[in-house]
């Protein structure tokens, strides 16, 4: 197999970076709005309400993921496979609207039922049940949604996922802010499902417009796609659900050993941590599972370089965020909170060295995804959860909040360890020497500016901050690089000029 022209690597590089800030700067806007919200709710409800509000989040997330039985996630790579194939496209299209339609019904009515006995096991007791009534409604809408914009990301609809990700956030951060100003802690169940409401509307819309072949496939062509679609999708639904149910039960072990505000303090240092982290992975992730899915049914090589560059784009952008926050640890808290969220800081710090690991890792458990290693996947998962969740229970009585943060830096060392040795293995995929040596540096980078901060808070600051810029010059100089378009070239001319 011959090796790629350079110039089909800069393409595809190029592309890379493309998408990436198309969502990018859409995930900016809602990181924004986000962070709007949350000082509003740390404002009005204190700790103890940012803990509450991150008992319902986890709580829909995984009724959502449990009802939807990952068909959004295997949409994308239904939808993209069958993007060549009008009569293939229209068949898939119509078992997934129906599918969504059926298990998200179906799993709102189920929570309903349950939602005394969910209200006694989270909360401790069934006070809550009105609230997990709602919230039932919102993981309907959650999976209805999940389908729509798994259309759009199977399309490649970067510029329309954009779009409904900008004016959702902006409808529904607005209603979320009001709702709690007027009502208090009681409204934090619609401040939630509102804003999933809403983002369903848009990506309905957004759909809606585009011309796509439509017909009514039959009974046999409907049920061998559903099959291919809820196969791989309970892969996707089991991993995901891993996911958001080792977040529940942190939120419960916090809530019922340490009290709700210390699940507050978790809930503030994971937002400011893990989100804004996600935001760069989830937008490059629109892009990258789609094309990643087309390049292994035609090249496993391309593939695994295509896994290496979208790695060192994750590294290039993600790697000045985390050292940055990491160094004004204590000032985000106070300025994205309220100074009686103080006690988040060392557990944020943590998380962030964490999320360098998830940077390399992130584009490994997609290479695992697109092949269709379906057990392969689950392994991978179930060790990280494993872990995490340990480690959380065992050192909770000792080190209060921060094992989480433990917890998560080994997870996450032994997870990218399991999916390096499972492609390697099994798709000869291998780190090229730069993605190495860039990850290394920055983990070393941080662990330096951690161990200033311990007895040389100033000189930590300071250090942490040149070491920020140095690093941020050197990822644009990088990034600049790798468009493929005159402006950006310029840019980096000029910054070479100066240099």
């Amino acid at each position: 197999m011959s090796e790629p022209r350079p110039e089909a690597r800069g393409n595809a590089t190029s592309q890379i970076v493309r998408s990436t800030a198309i969502i990018g700067a859409s995930n900016a806007f809602m990181t924004l709005t986000r962070i709007v919200r949350t000082k509003a709710f740390a404002t009005l409800l204190g700790p103890a309400g940012i803990g509450l509000f991150g008992l319902y989040t986890s709580i829909l997330a995984t009724a959502g993921a449990i009802s939807g039985m990952g068909v959004g996630s295997s949409g994308v790579r239904q939808i993209a496979e069958a993007n060549d194939d009008p009569r293939k496209l229209a068949d898939t299209l119509f078992a997934l609207r129906l599918i969504a339609a059926l298990l998200g019904t179906a799993g709102a009515i189920s929570l309903a039922f349950l939602s005394k006995a969910v209200s006694e096991w989270t909360l401790g007791n069934q006070a809550y049940f009105t609230a997990i009534l709602i919230l039932a409604v919102g993981g309907l809408f959650q999976v209805l949604s999940d389908s729509q914009t798994a259309i759009l990301n199977g399309l490649r609809r970067v510029g329309d996922l954009a779009r409904i990700s900008i004016v959702g956030s902006i409808i529904g951060t607005t209603f979320a802010i009001v709702v709690v100003l007027l009502k208090g802690i009681a409204a934090l169940p619609y401040a939630i499902v509102v804003p999933v409401a809403i983002g369903l509307a848009c990506s309905w819309y957004a759909v809606g417009r585009l011309r796509l072949t439509r017909r009514r496939p039959s009974w046999q062509e409907l049920k061998r796609v559903a099959l291919s679609l809820l196969k791989l999708g309970v892969t996707f639904m089991l991993v995901g659900l891993m996911m958001t149910g080792a977040l529940l039960v942190t939120r419960i072990i916090f809530s019922d050993r340490l009290g709700l505000a210390a699940t507050g303090y978790f809930q503030a240092a994971w937002g400011l941590a893990v989100v804004n982290v996600d935001f760069i992975l989830n937008a490059m992730g629109v892009d990258f599972y789609p094309n990643l899915t087309t390049s292994i049914t035609r090249d496993q090589v391309a593939g695994n370089r295509l896994v290496n560059e979208q790695t060192e784009v994750a590294l290039l952008l993600g790697g000045p965020l985390i050292v940055g926050m990491l160094t004004m640890a204590s000032p985000l808290i106070r300025l994205f909170y309220t100074g009686d969220f103080n006690m988040a800081t060392g557990l944020l710090r943590w998380l962030l060295l964490g999320s360098i690991l998830k940077l390399v890792s992130w584009p490994l458990g997609y290479l695992i995804m697109a092949h269709g290693w379906a057990r392969a996947s689950l392994f991978a998962e179930l060790a990280w959860c494993a872990l995490y969740v340990g480690l959380i229970y065992a050192c909770t009585p000792y080190v209060g909040i921060v094992s989480a943060g433990y917890a998560f830096v080994v997870a996450y060392l032994v997870y990218m360890m399991v999916v390096y040795l499972i492609t390697h293995i099994h798709g000869g995929f291998f780190w090229t020497r730069a993605n190495i040596l860039l990850a290394t540096a920055l983990v070393v980078l941080s662990i330096l500016v951690m161990a200033l901060q311990a007895s040389y808070p100033v000189v930590a600051l300071v250090s942490g901050a040149l070491v920020t810029i140095a690093l941020g010059i050197f990822s644009l100089r990088k990034v600049c690089t790798m468009v493929d378009n005159p402006t950006a070239k310029r840019i980096a001319l000029l910054m070479r000029a100066g240099g």
